[in-house]
């Protein structure tokens, strides 16, 4: 009878740690959740705003760029048409992967699948962003570094022509590592949870 008791009361204790174990991994991956959606939440929140400051940007600057070119600044507005539907089209690229963002999140997919892909799409963006600030920044560079060598007398069309070049090679270089760190402080923190709660996600998986 005793023996019987035993047997009872070890069973109770082992389906009562299963059914504790279980809660302990559903309360886990619920924080992680609530973690991704609100790191998500923030990403949204920012890339929203680019979309709307580069489009605005973009459109303006186009307008301007035509503007210019009708009043015969040639190298100002020649310039600026480049440059500013650049943005635009960085504007509505950006629009198109908040969208992917947003009716990602609406299918419902495992959390996951969801903050993985959030994580190759931000990439995507990120990278064109910097892309578009090494390019535009760099037109930027030689028209200004142009515009200020011509008002320096002494120096022959070659001389300005070579420091020109010079400094549209250096630009670059420069520009991408300022367009990274601005990408890093406006996205990295973010992206860095996203991984953090990907691997928490991994590890539940590997003791389950």
């Amino acid at each position: 009878m005793e023996l019987e008791a035993l047997k009872t009361i070890w069973l109770e204790t082992l389906e009562h740690k299963s059914v504790s174990e279980k809660l302990s991994k559903d309360d886990i991956l619920h924080a992680t959740e609530q973690k991704s959606n609100t790191v998500i939440s923030k990403i949204r929140k920012r890339l929203k705003f680019k979309v709307w400051a580069q489009s605005l940007i973009g459109a303006f600057g186009t307008v301007l760029a035509i503007s210019l070119l009708l009043n015969d600044e040639l190298a100002f507005g020649v310039t600026y048409l480049i440059v500013f539907p650049m943005f635009l089209a960085l504007g509505i690229h950006k629009l198109k992967h908040y969208r992917m963002i947003v009716d990602f999140q609406r299918a419902s997919p495992s959390l996951k699948e969801t903050i993985s892909r959030i994580i190759s799409i931000m990439n995507k963006v990120i990278s064109a962003q910097i892309l578009t600030a090494v390019v535009t920044g760099t037109l930027f560079a030689a028209l200004f570094s142009y515009m200020g060598l011509e008002k320096i007398t002494g120096l022959s069309l070659l001389q300005q022509v070579s420091m020109v070049l010079l400094i549209s090679l250096i630009s670059p270089l420069l520009l991408f590592q300022i367009a990274k760190r601005g990408q890093q402080k406006m996205f990295g923190k973010y992206l860095k949870k996203l991984k953090e709660h990907l691997a928490e996600l991994d590890e539940q998986n590997e003791n389950q």
